[in-house]
């Protein structure tokens, strides 16, 4: 038997544009992300026995097709490994929070079963990774770090320096969809996005006040209509000393740009007083 585990790193959107919805359903996207050090952990335990069986437990409920088992399943089908496959994973990334959780476990499992087989060519592993999800290519990408301009669905990437950002994760107890939510969008088109090109340049020359200037989500408002605490949580934030807030990807989690680390601490032990049972992780940029 054979093992690796693998951090799988939440990402934050520090700008999501919408540019416009295309003949295949998905929406044209323009963004960047940027991996933090909140994360997920995946062990891959391989059992040369001939089954060609996969597993998947974790500490919290998954539906049955989950990412985990999806980018197994496409790995283990594109090659002729007749294994057993055992994933367990650690969740800390909440869901429906727009951080990424899904995709980055189904990175993990990805680099992971490489790692143990190297059985398939780059090329083919972006497939599977874009077939299972649009943040996955990024989260395989940038497994142990980094910052990438994202385009098209979310798989078109273009590497940018890393910015060091200390951040404040708090996500109420509301989740949202991604699906229900683009589903419902009803976005005008338009060619390129202004935010973007911004925050590309802050990033380029290193300007975090810049690039506050810069972060954008397209999504956020509309988000806000499913979950208005997103709207409070973010006007708390800005009270309390960060220097910016914005919801990451589609929601529910707002992030708070800090900067300092001490202000950073005040913020989150004011909404472990107040808000219990919120999610509320002191994280930064990797």
């Amino acid at each position: 038997m054979r093992s690796i585990t693998v951090k799988a790193h939440a990402k934050i959107n520090l700008v999501l544009d919408v540019l416009y919805k295309r003949e295949d359903n998905y929406h044209e996207l323009d963004g960047i992300m940027h991996a933090v050090d909140l994360h997920d952990t995946v062990s891959i335990s391989v059992n040369n026995d001939g089954l060609s069986r996969i597993d998947v437990s974790c500490n919290e409920h998954l539906p049955v097709n989950n990412t985990a088992f999806l980018v197994a399943n496409e790995y283990i089908s594109s090659t002729e490994i007749k294994d057993s496959v055992t994933i367990s994973v650690e969740k800390n990334i909440p869901s429906q929070a727009g951080l990424g959780g899904a995709s980055a476990d189904a990175a993990a499992v990805l680099y992971g079963l490489q790692k143990l087989y190297g059985a398939l060519d780059v090329a083919e592993l972006y497939r599977i990774a874009e077939k299972v999800g649009a943040d996955v290519p990024f989260c395989l990408k940038y497994i142990n770090g980094g910052c990438a301009r994202a385009r098209g669905k979310g798989e078109i990437l273009e590497e940018l320096p890393p910015i060091c950002l200390d951040l404040l994760i708090v996500k109420a107890n509301w989740g949202i969809s991604t699906k229900e939510l683009f589903d419902s969008l009803n976005v005008a088109s338009k060619k390129s996005s202004t935010a973007v090109e911004n925050a590309v340049n802050a990033i380029r020359s290193k300007s975090v006040d810049m690039l506050i200037s810069s972060i954008y989500n397209a999504l956020e408002a509309h988000a806000a209509n499913f979950c208005g605490e997103i709207r409070t949580i973010k006007e708390e934030l800005l009270s309390i000393g960060a220097k910016a807030a914005f919801m990451t990807g589609s929601g529910s989690a707002v992030i708070g740009i800090f900067g300092d680390k001490q202000s950073r601490s005040q913020a989150g032990e004011f909404y472990r007083n107040k808000h219990q049972d919120y999610f509320i992780k002191a994280a930064k940029t990797i």
